[in-house]
């Protein structure tokens, strides 16, 4: 992956074009800061860090 900020808006437009309620993407410090962005802006509802085999990753609720 050479950017993983477009593959992250990628990956929310795709979970949104088929109606999925949450997406999961690996975690990075500018990830969060963005989704939290995006968070306020209104284009999605929750943003959570968990751990998935023992990674943490970023699960975003959408709209």
């Amino acid at each position: 992956m050479t950017d993983p900020i477009a593959d992250m808006l990628t990956r929310i437009r795709n979970a949104q074009a088929v109606h999925r309620p949450t997406v999961v993407v690996p975690f990075s410090k500018l990830k969060q800061k963005l989704a939290l962005i995006l968070q306020e802006q209104n284009f999605i509802t929750g943003v959570d860090t968990v751990t998935t085999a023992g990674r943490p990753t970023l699960q975003l609720t959408l709209r």
